[in-house]
């Protein structure tokens, strides 16, 4: 067995350490003669010898994660922060905390992500959040490996996801009282996720134009910016759907300091899980449709654009899909017309059952 030695220096806290170190280089059989072996160790060693070599950063990846989620995790917004921070501290760190950043090999990471005992979706968070520490670690120096290169990662399933028809979606606006008529109504005309209804400000709405902005999203009742760049738009709704905003606006509307369209007895956003929770459910219950969330109105909306066969850009502007307009800070979103006659045939199928009051009013506004 033909094993190499050498001296190489490390940095630690800043201070800087010759240690010997040493590799088993291959067999006998593998490397016949010592010149072999001697030009194999010349090659692994090319990177110390270099010119350019700097010592090794060493530090363990528990300290390396907590230097990461204070200078790096913290930028991105409070919904990422929490997902990234239960997969550090729940499954990352546990793993490999103990370890200096560079001993970890890509084989450890596969195997971890292998073993991992939860849905695939999870195991492709926990990757990520892994991807994107790993790229600080060597923007940072602390390695120049690529071990997230080779992953395999499972295949993920796509779920059997809950709708709401068009005759539950009405039945569902008519049994709300205010403010979650007036949500529910939008949701299913827009298709708006619902963190963007939650994060709503009054200054989103132009009624003159019959206009909705999508600009932020609230996450338990903390604003912040929407889900992706495209999810930034602006785009039509109906005349009865405006008429009805109207009417919310003079009798329905609490004022607070964000001046959020819809606010809590608090003052504060809401959290779209306690609508679901505490509304939408009973709801659901009282009119026996099987339950599900707020999404359930973004995928009926998909489905009622379908077959009033809008054209692929209105869909995809409208309900902020990869390839949609740009920002509305640096595009100028026009609103077209088939955007206007597709809110209008929205609004004519979601309205005949709310009354003649939203009836009436969206006729005159």
């Amino acid at each position: 067995m033909w094993v190499g030695r050498w001296l190489e220096d490390v940095e630690e806290n800043g201070k800087i350490t010759r240690l010997h170190k040493s590799e088993v280089i291959g067999t006998k059989k593998d490397f016949p003669s010592k010149r072999l072996a001697q030009r194999e160790l010349d090659i692994r060693l090319s990177r110390i010898n270099s010119t350019t070599y700097h010592a090794q950063k060493i530090v363990s990846f528990a300290d390396f994660a907590e230097r990461w989620k204070r200078n790096v995790m913290s930028n991105y917004k409070p919904s990422s922060q929490s997902g990234m921070r239960s997969s550090i501290n729940g499954r990352i760190v546990p793993r490999f905390g103990h370890m200096q950043l560079h001993q970890i090999t890509t084989e450890m990471l596969q195997q971890f992500l292998s073993s991992s005992e939860v849905k695939p979706k999870t195991v492709r968070n926990l990757f990520i959040t892994f991807k994107l520490m790993w790229a600080t670690a060597k923007a940072w120096g602390y390695t120049e490996k690529n071990i997230c290169e080779g992953i395999v990662l499972p295949k993920m399933t796509r779920p059997d996801r809950r709708w709401f028809t068009e005759e539950e979606m009405r039945k569902i606006i008519s049994e709300a009282e205010e403010p979650y008529k007036s949500m529910f109504w939008i949701c299913a005309e827009t298709g708006i996720r619902g963190g963007e209804l939650c994060g709503l400000k009054v200054e989103d709405l132009r009624l003159d134009s019959r206009l909705l902005s999508i600009k932020r999203a609230a996450w338990k009742g903390t604003l912040q910016g929407p889900k992706t760049e495209n999810a930034f738009r602006r785009f039509a709704i109906s005349t009865q759907l405006a008429g009805h905003l109207k009417l919310y606006l003079l009798k329905h509307r609490k004022e607070n300091p964000e001046r959020l369209l819809f606010s809590t007895r608090n003052g504060t956003a809401f959290n779209n899980r306690d609508i679901v929770d505490q509304v939408l459910h009973p709801i659901l219950d009282r009119l026996q449709i099987p339950r599900a969330g707020l999404h359930a109105f973004r995928h009926g909306n998909a489905t009622m654009m379908d077959g009033l066969k809008a054209p692929m850009r209105v869909r995809q502007d409208r309900l902020g899909h990869a390839d949609a307009a740009l920002t509305l800070g640096t595009y100028t979103h026009m609103v077209s017309d088939d955007d206007r006659k597709i809110a209008d045939e929205l609004g004519g199928i979601l309205c005949p059952t709310l009354g003649k009051e939203s009836e009436v009013d969206g006729a005159n506004t």
